[in-house]
């Protein structure tokens, strides 16, 4: 497979990651959000 042909594929996984934890974000309530900003922070973090 050529890096054209897995960048493509890599934007589309990302793109329906991204869709589905927008729509779990917007269904879950404000004490999930806190938990989830709280348990991704460390990761937030080191990618910085």
């Amino acid at each position: 497979m050529t890096n054209e042909k897995l960048s493509e594929r890599l934007s589309a996984v990302l793109d329906e990651e991204r869709s589905e934890l927008a729509q779990l974000w917007s269904e879950a309530d404000e004490d999930e959000r806190r938990e989830w900003v709280r348990s991704i922070e460390p990761l937030r973090i080191k990618l910085r």
